[in-house]
């Protein structure tokens, strides 16, 4: 019986000092598995375990132009042995090297490629000789199934046949390297998700966080210190209740846990408010669901976004609605309590007119007009409000007319308040009545006056602003590029949020009964919408109260212009002589009796002939049979069937040269404008006297 062949044996011994360079190399790469030369330290116990003298790694990619290339990652070189890691020749080379083909085919059939280098061609060849190796074996890198690269061992010192047993334990050592390519992949792979999520983490504009079953945060973002002021490290380990402290909103989030964990609904949405690390609360949307780990609820995980910006949006809405309906009843109101005044104070002046000098009645008649014009200013405070009062819009530097009226708004204020102009040199123009603007500054100031009994300070500016600031101010729509913002500053007993959010309604007042007529700011809120701008006030008590009112920028500092805007009524033709000296004829066309008859009696006892007609449609008819009489139509705007408009346009066409005067309790309606841009036409506000009835028919009549 012979014995065991001598070179089996030593390919044996080989093998196994191999596979145990492998074991070790492996039990290292283990523990150390995300170090950046993981692979390296594989490649070296293996080349010394077949005595190479040099190992490396290749890299199979694709240039710019698609071409398949390989580059050498790592390299273990013996003592004596020249190193190539740095080498650019061993960098990008082209897969279609001529010598190549053979060790490339042999790579894509998954098959390990040795030889001498005497057996090898072309530029391969050269390229090998240049590096002095007498033999190498390439064996193929395989990662996930595809072809990674190869692992390469080079023979310097002497040629040499590679055995098969090398061969063998080197492929597994490859596909062990492959394995470790493989996980090294997955690793940075994993790296990089966890790095995004921690990202957008810790960078999400919401509060992200998650509570384990206990009811305690075991995670949360750092929105929580931006948003409540509290660290997040602090928060982590709490129970979620010392955000939720108030018993309302602690029962809302309990609801909304139990329908997750004990009802199985997957997903719940609430609002709740979460406590500030400063005591206040901030609104929060928050969307939930429960946290599942092998079919078992190991937390929930959440989502709060912070809607006090969209609830302040949408009270400020709720503000401009219920203001602009308020605003409408005001001015419908003060409409109708228009044509009551009218003809309370005219009879009342016709009743005056018959007294005599010395008639104890006089004084009676003339406390019924004073208090009917008290009435009247009342009732243009409410069509201030409702945008409805006269206006005569012009032109005007902001700045010129403060400095104007100046003098007389310090002596609104008393002397222990004193009045600082910080107005800025040059703030272009606005588009306003100087007299409605007066009327806001006006009300400011016994606005701040009032609210400083002791004595304080006002501080006037104005300044340019960019649309961008009242964006910020929650104005979406910004119908300019640049405003005129003027803005007053006391420092007065400030206002508390109750009061903030009623103070531009209409006889709403915290001064004692008896001390004005609460329309001071709902007045300033009207004037200010019709002039296209926007007010708004900060304050707090105790730390006065500043008013900023914004007006639309017409003209940027330096430019000049001639006013324009105002309603402008030009000359009518001169009326055609009249047939014979007959007093002037008026059409006086009035829905409301006791306007139409106050007319007719007013003009009657001025000597003028007067017809009346309660509707348009009855004034045509008149028209009919006395048209070549007619001088001046004398016409209420709204009226029932056609408008003053409309019948004013008809008449027109019929009699050219006829003077149009319009009445309305409206002052500045679309129908007003287009009626006033009429030749010959003027306009009387509701309530009159009869001297300005008069004096306005006298004026169109002499053109």
């Amino acid at each position: 019986m012979s014995g065991p062949d001598p070179a089996t044996g030593a390919e044996l011994a080989e093998r196994s000092a191999i596979l145990e360079a492998i074991s070790t190399s492996a039990r290292a790469l283990l523990s150390e598995m995300h170090a950046p030369d993981a692979p390296g330290r594989l490649i070296e116990p293996l080349a010394r375990a077949v005595g190479a003298s040099r190992a490396y790694l290749f890299e199979n990619h694709r240039g710019a132009d698609g071409r398949r290339l390989m580059s050498q990652r790592y390299e273990w070189s013996d003592v004596g042995i020249a190193s190539h890691a740095d080498d650019p020749e061993v960098q990008d080379l082209p897969w279609d090297l001529p010598g190549l083909e053979e060790m490339a085919a042999a790579l894509e059939r998954g098959e390990a490629y040795a030889r001498r280098t005497v057996e090898l061609t072309g530029s391969f060849r050269a390229l090998i000789e240049s590096q002095e190796i007498r033999a190498l074996l390439i064996v193929p890198v395989r990662v996930a199934g595809d072809a990674w690269g190869f692992v390469g061992f080079d023979e310097c010192r002497r040629e040499r046949e590679w055995g098969r047993h090398e061969i063998e334990a080197l492929r597994i050592g490859a596909n062990l390297l492959g394995a470790v390519l493989e996980r090294k992949r997955l690793d940075a792979e994993l790296r990089a998700s966890e790095s995004s999520y921690r990202e957008l983490f810790e960078n999400a504009t919401d509060l992200v966080w998650s509570i384990d079953l206990a009811g305690c945060f075991s995670s949360i973002n750092a929105t929580v210190t931006r948003l409540l002021g509290w660290p997040a490290e602090e928060v982590v380990g709490r129970p979620w209740e010392e955000l939720v402290t108030e018993p309302d909103q602690r029962e809302i989030v309990r609801t909304a846990i139990r329908r997750k964990l004990e009802q199985g609904v997957a997903e719940t949405r609430y609002e709740v408010r979460l406590r500030r690390r400063d005591g206040g609360y901030v609104p929060f949307e928050v969307n939930s669901r429960v946290m599942v780990r092998e079919g078992r609820p190991v937390g929930i995980h959440g989502v709060g976004r912070d809607v006090s910006e969209r609830r302040r949006l949408e009270e400020q809405l709720r503000q401009a609605v219920k203001m602009e309906a308020v605003g409408r009843l005001a001015a419908s109101i003060a409409h109708e309590f228009n044509h009551l005044l009218a003809a309370i104070s005219g009879y009342a002046e016709r009743v005056l007119s018959r007294l005599r000098a010395n008639d104890p009645l006089r004084a009676e008649v003339q406390e019924i007009l004073r208090t009917g014009e008290q009435a009247a200013e009342l009732t243009r405070e409410l069509l201030a409000f409702g945008r409805q009062q006269p206006v005569k819009p012009a032109r005007l530097d902001l700045n010129e007319l403060i400095q104007q009226r100046l003098p007389t708004l310090r002596r609104v204020v008393s002397d222990d308040v004193l009045v600082v102009d910080l107005t800025e040199a040059r703030v272009g123009r606005i588009h306003a009545d100087p007299d409605l603007v007066e009327q806001i500054l006006v009300s400011l100031f016994v606005n701040a006056r009032d609210a400083m009994p002791d004595g304080g300070r006002i501080e006037l500016s104005t300044a340019v602003v960019e649309a961008d600031e009242l964006r910020r101010r929650g104005i979406a729509m910004v119908a300019h590029p640049a405003y005129v913002r003027l803005s007053l500053r006391d420092t007065g007993h400030g206002m508390d949020p109750a009061v903030m959010s009623r103070i531009f309604e209409p006889f709403f007042s915290t001064r004692e009964r008896g001390r004005g007529s609460g329309l001071g700011l709902s007045t300033v809120y009207g004037i200010v919408k019709q002039c296209e701008g926007y007010i708004f006030a900060d304050s707090h008590p105790g730390q006065g109260s500043v008013f900023h009112v914004y007006f639309p920028q017409v003209e940027t500092p330096g430019v000049r212009r001639p006013p324009s805007g105002e309603f402008r009524v030009a000359a009518a033709p001169a009326p055609a002589a009249l047939a014979g000296p007959r007093p002037e004829q008026v059409l006086v066309v009035e829905d409301e009796d006791l306007i139409r008859h106050l007319a007719e009696q007013i003009l009657l006892d001025r000597g003028y002939r007067v017809i009346s007609a309660a509707s348009a449609a009855e004034a045509l008819d008149l028209v009919t049979r006395f048209e070549d009489e007619i001088d001046l139509l004398v016409t209420d705007i709204v009226m029932p069937g056609l408008s003053g408009l409309d019948l004013a346009q008809r008449l027109r066409r019929r009699i050219p040269d006829l003077r149009i005067l319009f009445m309305s309790g409206y002052s500045d309606s679309p129908l007003l404008r287009a009626g006033l841009a009429r030749e010959g036409a003027a306009f009387l506000q509701k309530p009159f006297s009869a001297d300005a009835l008069e004096r306005r028919v006298r004026e169109l009549l002499d053109r």
